[in-house]
């Protein structure tokens, strides 16, 4: 799990492909979770769950 802080941002969040684990990325109660290979473009809004996924994808 990584802990993303409550600043307003953008991120992009990557598992790598030879990862054989997923990665959580939390804020407060919301948690997207990245299989191996996958990427999140995701948005902080700076409140306490405010985490939104905005293009998920592989490669």
């Amino acid at each position: 799990m990584v802990t993303l802080l409550a600043v307003v941002r953008v991120n992009l969040l990557h598992n790598d492909v030879a990862n054989t684990q997923s990665v959580g990325f939390v804020r407060g109660s919301t948690t997207p979770t990245l299989t191996p290979g996958q990427t999140v473009i995701a948005r902080v809004d700076g409140t306490a769950n405010g985490l939104v996924a905005l293009l998920r994808g592989t490669g």
